[in-house]
């Protein structure tokens, strides 16, 4: 199993990541997003500066490919559903590959998935296609052989978040719980064993698929799950 070695604070390479890193920078943008958004549920001028519109950038506000990530459309049930997909992702990648990686994949993910909102859904907010480059960068370490440095719960609850938005986009409930049946064996094994490098690519393809699954549904995930994994690939 080839494995890409980290050098921890004293210079000494390890296999894995570091499990004592401080989330620092999840816990940041947890507070900033939740922040803004509660703002935008009592006053709506603020979401309506900031989501996603359609001629917005036609009018130069470029700065709305990225605020956005800052606001939620949805309401409360948007906001607690991101902002758990962003503890349990968000810390796992920052644990496992750092800060700077961290964000490159956050807004990697943010700025795919914001471009592709534009052609394919121009209203709209939210930080999902953000949390969505963070998994990608899992994604890409489960195929690669760097599952060492992934988490149990991280490498268990990407699958299905995943399929959570494939039944989304297909508005299909009977097709997320046929997807999270499908996984459900691999987090008993994961549970039971450790993850292998097999359950590994099995995990790595499975969301593979899925995000190219959301890709031909023209949802605005796919290309942010697939912008993590290339990010986190190079």
């Amino acid at each position: 199993m080839v494995m890409n070695p980290t050098r921890n604070r004293e210079g000494v390479f390890s296999r894995e990541g570091d499990r004592r890193r401080s989330p620092l920078l999840t816990v940041c943008v947890l507070v900033a997003t939740s922040a803004v958004s509660i703002v935008g549920f009592v006053y709506h001028g603020v979401l309506d500066a900031l989501e996603r519109e359609p001629g917005v950038l036609a009018r130069d506000e470029w700065w709305r490919l990225l605020t956005p990530l800052l606001v939620h459309d949805g309401g409360w049930p948007h906001l607690a559903a991101n902002a758990a997909a962003l503890v349990v992702v968000g810390v796992s990648v920052e644990r496992a590959f750092g800060r700077r990686l961290w964000l490159a994949l956050y807004l990697a993910g943010g700025l795919a998935g914001e471009l592709a909102g534009y052609a394919w859904q121009p209203r709209g907010a939210g930080n999902s296609v953000a949390v969505c480059g963070l998994a990608g960068g899992l994604l890409a370490a489960l195929l690669l052989g760097r599952e060492a440095k992934v988490s149990a719960i991280g490498a268990v609850f990407v699958p299905y978040w995943v399929a959570a938005l494939v039944a989304y986009a297909s508005d299909s409930l009977v097709v997320g719980v046929g997807l999270c049946a499908l996984v459900a064996p691999l987090g008993f094994l994961i549970a039971r064993n450790g993850l292998s490098r097999p359950l590994a690519v099995c995990l790595g393809s499975a969301e593979l698929l899925g995000a190219l699954t959301l890709l031909a549904l023209h949802d605005i995930h796919g290309p942010a799950l697939l912008a993590g994994a290339l990010v986190s690939a190079g």
